[in-house]
């Protein structure tokens, strides 16, 4: 038996060399303990051997003792192994997830990665001092994200806000009938020239539906811009409405110009009626 005990102890000692935590743990929980128990055994007739026979002279430090002792030893050496293997996962673990943190803290981080690794975190001992700056520094990425999709909320609504005024001033300015061109078999007709009160609305419309474009929507929406990039924000829709914008102030610069040379052209036509209309009137009374 005591041999058995020998065969096994060394068998043991050289498992107990390996980094495996499962193979510690089944070393630790379950095969020491078992030869600590035969071990004790033994050491236990060896002792009540000893005291029966007291006239037998048997060595001093007996076999039997000497293995209690290293497997009590070697229980101890377990022990500290998988202490120094779990402090290794330990600093693994907190090395991961601090390459995790330091990504979520370069790009906009989504809830469900925050999540990954505050779940993670959990795992780990609270006490210890990486963990603790691990958690704060997440607590801010988190913060970030908040004021981020706060800020991203702001500017989809006034983005939404600006993109409706835009409609209005599109809507407004179109062109009326009597402006549009007519077709006639095919053939483009003369378009039908605006009374005077109608000519000065549509300067006055068109002129009013450029300033607010140039001075309201267009750096409106360059702020949005300004301000979406600068936090690293995405803000769908922005760049149509802004190519919307450049092209509608365009369109309407083009019409104020039309609507200014035919108004001109039509006051100096009726000056130059009315001038030959006098003339032909001296003339008659002549």
């Amino acid at each position: 038996a005591t041999r058995q005990v020998q065969n096994e102890l060394a068998r043991v000692s050289q498992h107990a060399q390996s980094d495996n935590k499962d193979v510690l743990v089944q070393l630790e929980q379950h095969e020491l303990p078992a030869l600590l128990a035969q071990s004790q055994l033994l050491l236990d007739r060896d002792q009540t051997a000893r005291h029966e026979r007291r006239v037998v002279q048997r060595p001093e430090a007996s076999l039997e003792k000497e293995l209690n002792e290293q497997l009590k030893q070697l229980a101890s050496e377990i022990s500290k192994h998988i202490n120094d293997v779990n402090l290794a996962e330990r600093q693994q673990a907190i090395e991961a997830l601090r390459l995790e943190v330091d990504l979520l803290k370069s790009q906009p981080p989504t809830e469900e990665s925050i999540e990954r690794v505050l779940l993670q975190l959990e795992n780990l001992p609270k006490d210890e001092a990486d963990v603790e700056q691990l958690q704060k520094e997440l607590a801010e990425v988190r913060a970030n994200k908040d004021q981020l999709d706060s800020l991203k909320r702001r500017l989809n609504d006034e983005l939404n806000e600006v993109a409706e005024k835009l409609q209005r001033v599109e809507d407004s300015t179109k062109p009326s009938d009597a402006e549009k061109p007519r077709k006639k078999k095919g053939k483009k007709q003369p378009t039908i020239e605006l009374k005077p009160a109608e000519r000065k609305e549509r300067i006055q419309s068109l002129s009013a539906a450029i300033d607010q474009l140039d001075n309201q929507i267009i750096p409106k929406l360059a702020e949005i811009q300004k301000e979406a990039f600068d936090n690293g924000l995405d803000v769908a829709g922005l760049e149509p409405q802004q190519q919307k914008a450049t092209k509608l102030v365009e369109a309407l610069n083009v019409s104020f110009k039309e609507v200014k040379v035919r108004s001109k052209q039509r006051y100096l036509s009726e000056i130059n009626a009315n001038r030959r209309k006098r003339v032909g009137n001296i003339s008659d009374d002549g």
